[in-house]
């Protein structure tokens, strides 16, 4: 199986109205996709699975991870052929805004979660953030999501206050949390050490040997 992360296309908006109805049920107003591509300060990553076997169970080959990688960034016809209809596994968003990035949302479908999927798409979107010379990424997260705050707090983000009532579902505050210096020389670097131990846990975690194809 083949995985790619390249920027949203309009073909991609159906399924990820789908994603977005799995990982985000209570979220009024939906995410108007379309709109969001025509705004100048957000940036979305989509995460799509090249198979066209569209019944398979998610599988990981041992080199999937250095292909997926290398296509970060590149057009999709620069990274071989594709299906006709790449299924979107899941995507990210931030809006920069004077030399901050906001990271909006991380959202992977209900199959592939708890893959390490997710993890992948954030250092997509500090990737991304890096590219467009930001100083730091912010983003909300909910009191309860313990599982998104380590993740934040394993990649150096901090909490820095928390917004009373933030979510309109169940009035729940949300933590707000920052990543300083994105923009400092030695960031990559470090970044590149994330992505590599991301890279090696797929290699090295028990249980995982079923994702092998």
């Amino acid at each position: 199986m083949t995985y790619l992360i390249r920027p949203i296309k309009d073909q991609d908006i159906p399924e990820l109205n789908q994603i977005d109805k799995e990982a985000f049920p209570t979220m009024w107003p939906a995410t108007n996709f379309k709109r969001e591509m025509e705004n100048i300060m957000a940036h979305y990553m989509v995460l799509v699975d090249e198979d066209i076997s569209r019944g398979a169970s998610p599988k990981i080959s041992p080199n999937i991870w250095k292909r997926l990688w290398d296509c970060i960034h590149r057009d999709s016809n620069a990274a071989g052929t594709l299906a006709d209809n790449p299924k979107v596994i899941g995507y990210s968003a931030i809006w920069v805004m004077a030399g901050s990035a906001h990271l909006v949302s991380v959202a992977v479908r209900d199959a592939y979660r708890r893959k390490g999927f997710g993890e992948l798409l954030l250092i997509s979107s500090l990737k991304e953030a890096i590219k467009h010379k930001c100083f730091e990424m912010t983003l909300e997260v909910r009191v309860s999501n313990i599982v998104a705050q380590n993740l934040y707090l394993k990649y150096g983000f901090a909490i820095k206050g928390i917004r009373k009532k933030y979510y309109l579902d169940n009035h729940e505050d949300a933590l707000i949390m920052t990543l300083d210096s994105i923009d400092s020389p030695d960031f990559p670097s470090k970044l590149e050490e994330y992505k590599n131990s991301h890279t090696r846990k797929w290699k090295t975690t028990p249980g995982m040997a079923e994702l092998a194809s």
